[in-house]
């Protein structure tokens, strides 16, 4: 009787400790993606006109009028000059059109001696 108690403590502690622990979905793992989220599969692509209209929002966000996009549908690569600056990605969720505007900082480029930035 005691060894079949302690199998059940072991079975209960086992089930308990397996449903106990966060499966994040391998989308998530992108670094400042929501959780579970892939833009490229949900949102259709940017439009020419949502493009021109992105690029118009980002040079008056920014003061600068450098600012370009360049549509990779479904997302647009965003340039300062010829400058690589980051990427804008679709979003749909809950019947509203978003955009999410991603740059990664490299710790090369914060570094004042070394050349200004990578092409893309």
């Amino acid at each position: 009787m005691k060894r079949i108690a302690l199998l059940f403590a072991a079975f209960v502690a086992g089930v308990v400790v397996g449903q106990s622990q966060l499966v994040v979905p391998h989308a998530a793992w992108a670094i400042g993606s929501p959780v579970g989220h892939n833009f490229k599969d949900e949102a259709k692509p940017i439009s020419t006109a949502e493009a021109g209209r992105i690029e118009t929002y980002l040079r008056r966000v920014f003061g600068n009028s450098a600012i370009r996009l360049d549509r990779q549908p479904p997302e647009a690569d965003v340039y300062l000059g010829k400058q690589f600056l980051g990427l804008v990605y679709p979003d749909e969720t809950d019947g509203e059109r978003a955009f999410y505007f991603e740059m990664a900082i490299l710790a090369a480029d914060l570094d004042p001696g070394t050349a200004s930035g990578s092409s893309r």
